[in-house]
C-alpha cells in the first residue's frame, strides 16, 4: 500500500515522546497521522498537528471512534496495550472494517523495551494460536545469531 494512501489513528501510547516521534516518521513517508487524546498527559506528549481531544464521557467513545474511523478514512490503528476498554472497543471497530491494528506493549522479556505485534499482544497475540510444537518448528528455521 502506498504510504500516501494510509491514515494512522494513534490512541494512547507510552509516557514520553516515543509515539509522537513515530507519528513524525510516518508523516515523512507521506502517510497521514491523527492522535486522539484522553487526558492532559496525552496532549503534552503529542505537540503539533493532528491532535484531537476526546472530552466526552467514556460511554460516548464507541460512537466517536466509529465516526472517526469512517470520516478520517483510517487504514491503521496504533495503540499501546490492547486491553484498556477504549482500546478494546477501537480494535473491535477497526477489525470489522479491515483496518490494520498495530499494538505496542511493554517488553515481554526485557523491561523498559517496547514490543510490537500486529493484531494484538499478550493473550491476544497470534502466538496464542500456535502449539508449543509449532513454535519449536518455527524457531528451528530461524538463525538466532
Amino acid at each position: 500500500m502506498n504510504p500516501a494512501s494510509r491514515h494512522f489513528l494513534f490512541l494512547q501510547g507510552p509516557h514520553g515522546p516515543w509515539f509522537h516521534r513515530l507519528g513524525q516518521h510516518l508523516r515523512r513517508t507521506g502517510a497521514r497521522v491523527t492522535r486522539v487524546g484522553f487526558n492532559l498527559g496525552d496532549r503534552v506528549f503529542w505537540p503539533g498537528p493532528g491532535y484531537l481531544a476526546f472530552q466526552d464521557p467514556q460511554d460516548r467513545w464507541p460512537q466517536t471512534c466509529d465516526r472517526l474511523l469512517t470520516e478520517l478514512a483510517i487504514t491503521d490503528l496504533v495503540l499501546y496495550g490492547d486491553t484498556r476498554p477504549i482500546h478494546a472497543r477501537a480494535i473491535h471497530l477497526a477489525r470489522a472494517r479491515g483496518i490494520t491494528v498495530h499494538v505496542f506493549e511493554e517488553g515481554y522479556l526485557r523491561p523498559y523495551w517496547v514490543t510490537y505485534e500486529r493484531g494484538g499482544s499478550n493473550g491476544h497475540s497470534r502466538l496464542m494460536e500456535l502449539t508449543v510444537d509449532e513454535m519449536r518448528a518455527a524457531l528451528a528455521r530461524v538463525d538466532l545469531d
